[in-house]
């Protein structure tokens, strides 16, 4: 967890020739994505962990550079921030998802300017209207018919309209391989089980570990 003398959590961002208008509102964005860092350490009620979701997934599609507090120096992570939960978020890199839990997450850094990450077929911002936009019309349709039944179905639209918990989300990834960091450890297997609070991991033909999810820096999801 964070020392009393960790570095002030802070968001930064390279300057980069965007729109007036949209550089304003990106420096909004990380402005209060800063306020909110500052008080991560004190601040864990749910109305504090959903503001601090909508602030990150207007970063969604960037390239970003992210400090993980975990042991004595902050572990670095270098990926695409491609989804945000709850209470986690979720980078790309090549081979491997890595989940980062907020309680975690010390700085994150913008990468590239707007050009590379266009460049690279990246972009950020992103809304309800706008994922769904390109849905099936029979989606569409089938969530204003029986919008509960259809979102409780899927784990992407439980995020997308209500922000899933990071257990509910590693829920849908058992069988899958994993690597879970902790302060003093590193646990390699497949995760067999995720619940509130833990996950199980088999390391080995009869072996099973479990970890807290309170002690998880991050978890590698291997594709």
């Amino acid at each position: 967890m964070m020392s009393p003398n960790h570095e002030e959590p802070r968001y930064s961002s390279p300057t980069s020739p965007l729109p007036a208008e949209a550089a304003d509102q990106l420096r909004m964005c990380i402005e209060t994505a800063n306020e909110l860092l500052r008080t991560l350490s004190i601040r864990r009620d749910p109305n504090f962990f959903y503001r601090l979701m909508l602030r990150l997934r207007e970063l969604r599609g960037r390239l970003v550079r992210v400090d993980v507090e975990c042991q004595e120096e902050p572990h670095h992570l270098l990926g695409l921030l491609q989804d945000v939960g709850r209470d986690f978020i979720r980078l790309n890199q090549v081979g491997q998802s890595v989940f980062v839990p907020f309680p975690r997450l010390a700085k994150l850094t913008r990468e590239t300017s707007a050009e590379q990450e266009a460049a690279h077929g990246m972009s950020g911002g992103g809304h309800h209207g706008a994922e769904l936009a390109d849905a099936d019309p029979e989606l569409r349709r089938n969530l204003v018919l029986n919008f509960g039944r259809v979102v409780s179905c899927s784990p992407e639209l439980i995020n997308l309209f209500l922000g899933i918990p990071l257990y509910l989300q590693l829920l849908h990834h058992v069988g899958n391989k994993v690597v879970v960091v902790t302060a003093g450890d590193e646990v390699k297997g497949v995760l067999c089980e995720s619940e509130a609070g833990r996950i199980q991991v088999r390391t080995g033909e009869q072996v099973l570990e479990q970890v807290k999810l309170q002690e998880i820096c991050y978890l590698k999801l291997l594709h």
